[in-house]
């Protein structure tokens, strides 16, 4: 399922709505991977033609109804926090993708999120992480 934004749908012109689309910024990652791959064989690293020529060819290839969101309850979740007080003396704790990983003992990370809450005196910085 996929939820309109509403502040783009109302104020932002079509095109810039198709620019920062899902489906738009799928592409442009997908471009990017492709040109890292062909600077990589560019440098000496071994890789195929033809795998390059895969990726290109599924390039503008994106449906989203054929994502499946059911396994993402079955997650491991780890988080690892850093808290600041008075926004002055920190951090006490480490914020760290690693932190999170070992925390809950993730091999494969499929996420990772970020996530702050603001207090009166202090200040707590999170990042979580979801994987297998």
């Amino acid at each position: 399922m996929i939820v309109e934004n509403v502040l783009a749908s109302r104020y932002a012109s079509q095109q810039m709505v198709d620019i920062w689309s899902t489906e738009s910024r799928i592409v442009l990652e997908r471009e990017l991977w492709v040109a890292v791959l062909k600077a990589q064989k560019e440098l000496g690293i071994e890789i195929e033609d033809q795998v390059i020529q895969d990726y290109e060819s599924v390039i503008n290839s994106v449906d989203l109804t054929k994502v499946d969101f059911s396994t993402a309850e079955a997650f491991k979740e780890g988080e690892a926090c850093g808290v600041y007080i008075l926004g002055l003396f920190g951090p006490f704790g480490d914020a760290r993708i690693i932190d999170a990983v070992k925390s809950a003992n993730i091999e494969k990370v499929s996420v990772v999120d970020y996530r702050s809450e603001y207090y009166v005196l202090f200040s707590k910085n999170c990042v979580v992480v979801y994987g297998e």
